[in-house]
């Protein structure tokens, strides 16, 4: 009954073969992307910022919701870039499916409002949660801990 044993590898080599090969399809599916690039091969993708307007648009549903659910940032934030991830897919198919229709410029008003006043929330007030705050023990005085450690030590 040996043969049909498992065989043990080690956790390092299976974690390095996983990584080679997802590095390797990162590879292939960029040299993919890449290819699009090649003039007159897709009319419709003359500006790479087309296609990258769906992977913008895609990122912001799941960290909407990450913001929403999470109440460490007001949940007006993760409903305007939920919005906003729909507001950078209605643009990518209106350019792709009807590149002659003319998308009117407040489609793009929550994912501005979003993403500035998530930024923007973030530098000035940061992502404050008052559990953590009320059991993260209290900062040093380091003012106090300089003036222990200079003062000359007494020895008896």
């Amino acid at each position: 009954m040996k043969q049909l044993e498992d065989i043990k590898i080690n956790i390092k080599i299976k974690i390095k073969r996983s990584a080679l090969w997802v590095s390797l399809m990162f590879m292939f599916i960029y040299a993919d992307f890449i290819s699009l690039m090649i003039p007159g091969r897709v009319m419709g993708f003359n500006d790479g910022i087309t296609i990258v307007q769906v992977f913008w648009g895609l990122w912001l549903f799941p960290f909407g919701y990450l913001v929403f659910k999470s109440r460490l940032i007001p949940r007006v934030f993760g409903i305007l870039l939920m919005l906003g991830c729909v507001s950078y897919l209605i643009r990518f198919t209106g350019a792709i499916l009807l590149p002659e229709l003319d998308i009117p410029s407040f489609i793009r008003l929550p994912t501005s409002i979003a993403e500035i006043g998530t930024c923007l929330w973030l530098l000035i007030m940061g992502a404050k949660d008052p559990l953590i705050d009320k059991l993260s023990p209290p900062l040093p005085n380091h003012a106090a801990l300089y003036k222990e450690a200079s003062s000359p030590v007494s020895s008896r």
